[in-house]
């Protein structure tokens, strides 16, 4: 995936070489500013906060329970950080919510392919444990792929890897 930064600066999740590159548009073409080693094999990368200039990322990987987070400024590219924190057995296709079940703010969801779950991680304790919000039923087969607040955030949207249906909670 790719998410853009600002109107010239771009930044790609590249799975071959565990890395996020950061692109400054020029003249109508790409040109790599950095490359910044994820520490896994990213499959997503998300803004999660932007502010005078510096951008926390969340990148996850295709699979393995270990998501990255970095702290990068273009201006300051030597105080880059990445940090790593275990979640769940392939985190697809995180998205940013404003709130979540229990908590007081909002934080990042995603779909664990792998576990049958749908986790959240609160905005105030990134690198903290995941909690679970939702979890298939062990007897059936249905597998979280991708989940999506609705416009209101009261409802969590989730598409199934596979069939024709998906599930949404309150």
């Amino acid at each position: 995936s790719a998410i853009w930064l600002t109107d010239d600066l771009v930044v790609a999740a590249v799975e071959t070489s565990f890395s996020l590159d950061v692109f400054r548009v020029v003249q109508g073409r790409l040109q790599l500013v950095r490359r910044i080693p994820a520490g896994l094999s990213p499959r997503d990368v998300v803004l999660v906060r932007a502010s005078e200039g510096r951008f926390r990322l969340l990148a996850t990987p295709y699979n393995g329970k270990e998501v990255a987070w970095v702290d990068f400024s273009p201006d300051q590219p030597e105080a880059t950080r990445v940090l790593s924190a275990p979640w769940c057995e392939a985190p697809w296709h995180p998205v940013r919510v404003q709130r979540a079940p229990g908590e007081p703010a909002g934080g990042v969801v995603v779909a664990c392919l792998d576990e049958q779950r749908v986790v959240f991680v609160p905005e105030g304790d990134l690198l903290g444990a995941a909690r679970t919000l939702f979890k298939v039923p062990g007897e059936t087969r249905i597998v979280p792929r991708n989940a999506r607040p609705s416009p209101s955030g009261r409802w969590l949207y989730v598409a199934l890897e596979t069939g024709g249906r998906n599930l949404r909670f309150n």
